[in-house]
């Protein structure tokens, strides 16, 4: 080693500590050490010590045969020739070659039957690998369609093909009951979540009956027997993802286009994202078809309570004028025409009443709904009812009976935010959480092998009211057991509307003779009740 140091003062630190490090440098002592397997060293060894024996007897067979060619040539002669082999030493060596050759066979032996038993592993896990439909590569002159996955991790994409063979390839998750061909993993994925047909090259795709798992191809929900083609993107559960590979049955409407995760996730997301928003609109189309029928009841209502004021008044109109005739009658008698004191006020409360009556607000209420429903929720309703069915489906496999669905609420910004509610029908109750919430515990429960009924929702508070308490939540409980459905509740646009008419029923309950108008107006107001 080569140490550099420094004669100036400032340098005193650094110097000190080089020669220190080469005071302990210099004790180090290097050991050569060949870097194999002892199997192979043995091996070595013993090539070596095959290769010295027969070099050995090599040389006593040379001069063996040395010695008989010279008494050959001169047979009068007698020479005795000395060397320093015996026969003894030589059988020794024979044997000890022969011992030496035997434990090399035996080495060489074992190592090859640990190879072969290594191949016939591989050959087996192999045959079980495509007894399962999956396959590591294919060979140019293979022409079998194919499953190829796609992850997010573009280096994982295309690492799995999944063969299809000539039949029917049943695609789930493992269960008892149950030997998928092709088995994947996930909560959202059936003991027999869908068959793939292969009937002369060409593909036919049939998922479950059960609407509760879901397949998607090119981004639409499939629910009937569908044939694939070629660059196909199939979705199973909404986790796992796969491409069609069957050069045999090309799409004829394809655009030669890259297919990987990130267009098969945006595509689903895209189509599902559509799907829901249409069947939101239904709903609130529904919703405010039941609005309108309400109003119109209540409306047939108010106008009959109308007819009977109305008739109300003239009764009275006739008993004033009665009055009216009797006092002048009375007040010639007496010569006084002083006028009495609220008899002439009390009509004009009872036109005041009428005026006050809720007919032009009534008229105005599904007007204001109907542009309450035009502000759209800007959240992914695709994604949040993905994490909703895998929730529920959470739940059920530890026997947990909680039922999860995404709820629209209106928020007095003026658009429609995504809720969670959970269900839980055993014990008729409701609790709420927002998305985000939902998100993070669902990393957390994925996370976790040893989940249970009393670990579920372990650091998580649930906020459970009563379902009876709302209509809205009891509306939750008597739905069946189906997570995709989208609810909407109008409680809050009901109550933000109660409040703005809220002046008139006011106005319309300040008369005293008016006390039937008011309770009519109150009445027609309860169809957001």
């Amino acid at each position: 080693m080569l140490a550099t140091i420094s004669p100036a003062s400032i340098h005193l630190d650094e110097t000190l500590a080089t020669l220190r490090y080469a005071c302990q440098a210099r004790s180090i002592v290097n050991r050569v050490k060949v870097n194999e397997h002892p199997h192979d060293r043995i091996i070595r060894e013993l090539r070596a010590e095959v290769e010295r024996l027969q070099v050995l007897r090599q040389d006593y067979e040379r001069q063996k045969r040395l010695s008989e060619a010279h008494q050959h040539h001169h047979p009068p002669r007698k020479i005795i020739i000395e060397t320093s082999v015996d026969d003894g030493e030589v059988e020794a060596l024979r044997q000890q070659l022969a011992e030496t050759e035997q434990e090399l066979t035996n080495a060489q032996r074992s190592w090859r039957e640990r190879l072969q038993e290594a191949e016939d592993v591989r050959r087996t896990e192999m045959k079980l690998l495509k007894r399962k439909g999956l396959a590591l590569e294919l060979s140019a002159e293979q022409k079998e369609p194919c499953l190829v996955n796609l992850a997010a991790d573009p280096m994982l994409s295309g690492t799995l093909l999944y063969i299809i063979p000539p039949g029917t390839v049943r695609i789930g998750r493992p269960s008892s009951l149950s030997a998928p061909d092709i088995v994947l993993e996930g909560p959202l994925v059936s003991p027999n979540h869908c068959s793939i047909e292969n009937i002369n090259g060409k593909l036919f795709l049939l998922p479950e009956t059960n609407t509760e798992y879901e397949t998607f191809v090119n981004g639409e929900l499939i629910q009937d027997r569908r044939q694939l083609f070629h660059g196909d993107r199939l979705v199973i559960g909404g986790s796992h993802y796969f491409r069609i590979s069957n050069p045999l049955c090309p799409n004829k409407k394809s655009t030669h286009i890259m297919v990987d995760f990130q267009l098969a996730h945006q595509e689903i997301l895209h189509e599902q994202e559509n799907r829901l928003r249409r069947e939101l609109d239904a709903e609130k189309q529904a919703a405010i078809a039941r609005i309108e029928a309400e109003r119109m009841a209540h409306e047939q209502e108010y106008e009959e309570r109308l007819a009977c004021l109305e008739l109300e008044k003239f009764k009275y109109k006739c008993r004033k004028e009665l009055l009216e005739t009797e006092q002048e009658a009375l007040l010639q008698s007496t010569g006084k025409r002083d006028k009495p004191d609220g008899t002439k006020e009390r009509p004009s409360l009872v036109r005041d009443s009428l005026e006050c009556t809720p007919s032009t607000a009534q008229s105005n209420l599904a007007e204001e709904i109907r542009r309450i429903m035009e502000h759209t929720s800007e959240e992914s309703l695709a994604h949040i009812q993905m994490m909703v069915k895998e929730a529920s489906q959470r739940c059920r496999t530890v026997g947990l009976d909680y039922e999860f669905k995404q709820t629209q609420v209106w928020q007095e910004e003026g658009i429609f935010r995504a809720m969670i509610n959970i269900v839980d029908r055993a014990n008729g109750r409701v609790a709420e959480w927002v998305p985000a919430r939902l998100e993070f515990w669902l990393g957390v429960v994925r996370e976790r092998d040893d989940l249970t009924v009393d670990n579920m929702f372990e650091h998580f508070d649930l906020t459970w009211n009563d379902a009876a308490d709302q209509s809205a939540n009891e509306s939750l409980l008597n739905d069946s057991h189906n997570s995709s459905r989208i609810s909407l509740n109008l409680g809050s646009v009901k109550e933000a509307i109660r409040g703005r008419h809220s002046n008139v029923s006011g106005s319309g309950s300040t008369s005293s003779s008016g006390t039937t108008l008011a309770g009519s107006t109150r009445k027609s107001q309860g169809l957001f009740k």
